[in-house]
């Protein structure tokens, strides 16, 4: 960082009153001390009792991560860096009777899925094993889940009550204000918003709690709303035309550059990335945008109802419904198949979390996570 020299594997502040990042104070002395005993300075990097040591996160090997200082010897594990294989998926059970799963999300240290036309869903610390809960006291086409500032959401198509968790586990209902086919929910910028299927009208919340109705503009088939670079994004089936807003409450409409079945969009890597599919339409295209406002068409790589699009650990993954395949991409543009099942399944929803990928499907009790090994065992084979 700033202000900081390494000099003959000595650390060093050239500015004795330089604070290294929130809660780390490099003193007179060289000596680098914390100012919060619970803080984590830098991405993997912990400080206990002045000592610095790293944890290999589940990521490729990157400069400035994976450092090791230990008795004033700077080192790097390079081949202890785990790495999260997108190439190679294992199928988990999600629970022994229930299938429909329709969305699944990671916060709070947990991955939370939930259940079409039911009242239940499922969390798990690990996204292999899971625990079936409660949403609700009646069952709700429960349609998409979400986590943030403090909070799972999810809402439901066909109905004006949503739900909310803490812990994703305990859920309290929550009434959106209107009764629509509440399709998608994200979380960004201090807000949730939520789009709804076949209306021009979305909510917006800043607890979880509370919604105040919003137009979009124009009345579509909302099928997907994510949030990045200062923007919420939506896109909708059978339209080239999507829909960006900053604040969640004012609107405006884009073009997506062809007419399409959009169904996800999310955001990484300074880019959104759209998907074509669903139950009712096969595309190879895709489409990205680092401002999300103007568009590039893209190929996936192969003809599928792709359903669902994430990013984490430097990667976009797709899944497909009504297939055994997904793709992956680093950029969104250029795409890789993979294998998440030895049989085709209608493989709806992916997410991020705790180190890997996990996908769930609509008609099975199963999902599937990603594999995780690290660099060494990769290059060894």
């Amino acid at each position: 960082g700033e202000n900081v020299q390494i000099s003959g594997t000595t650390i060093s502040a050239t500015d004795t009153t330089y604070t290294a990042g929130n809660n780390v104070t490099i003193n007179s002395d060289n000596s680098i001390d914390k100012t919060d005993t619970t803080y984590t300075a830098g991405s993997n990097i912990t400080i206990t009792n002045n000592v610095i040591s790293a944890t290999a996160p589940a990521i490729s090997y990157t400069a400035g991560k994976n450092i090791i200082i230990e008795n004033g010897v700077i080192s790097v594990d390079i081949f202890g860096a785990k790495v999260v294989d997108v190439t190679s998926w294992t199928q988990c059970e999600m629970s022994s009777s229930l299938s429909g799963w329709v969305s699944v999300c990671y916060g709070n240290d947990k991955f939370v899925a939930i259940v079409y036309q039911s009242r239940y869903g499922a969390y798990s610390t690990d996204g292999i094993n899971w625990t079936q809960c409660n949403l609700s006291t009646s069952s709700r086409n429960w349609s998409s889940v979400c986590y943030g500032n403090g909070k799972f959401i999810a809402v439901a198509n066909g109905s004006r009550y949503g739900a909310y968790s803490t812990d994703g586990i305990n859920w309290t209902q929550c009434d959106l204000g209107t009764l629509r086919s509440w399709y998608s929910v994200c979380y960004g910028n201090g807000k949730f918003v939520a789009v709804a299927n076949g209306s021009r009208y979305g909510a917006y919340s800043t607890d979880g709690i509370n919604w105040t109705q919003c137009d979009l503009g124009t009345s579509r088939s909302w099928t997907s709303v994510c949030y990045g670079n200062g923007k919420f994004v939506a896109v909708a089936t059978t339209t080239p035309s999507g829909a960006y807003s900053t604040d969640g409450d004012t609107w405006t409409q884009c073009t997506l550059g062809a007419t399409r079945y959009w169904r996800s969009v999310c955001y990484g890597n300074g880019k959104f990335v759209a998907v074509v599919g669903g139950s009712q339409s096969t595309s190879q295209y895709g489409a990205y945008s680092t401002d999300g406002i103007n568009w590039t068409q893209c190929t996936l790589g192969a003809t599928r109802y792709w359903r669902s699009v994430c990013y984490g650990n430097g990667r976009f993954v797709a899944v497909a419904y009504d297939s055994q395949y997904g793709a992956y991409s680093t950029d969104g543009m250029n795409w890789t198949q993979c294998n998440l099942s030895t049989s085709l399944r209608y493989w709806y929803s992916v997410c991020y979390g705790n180190g890997r990928f996990v996908a769930v499907a609509y008609d099975s009790q199963y999902g599937a996570y990603s594999g995780e090994r690290t660099l060494g065992e990769i290059l060894l084979g």
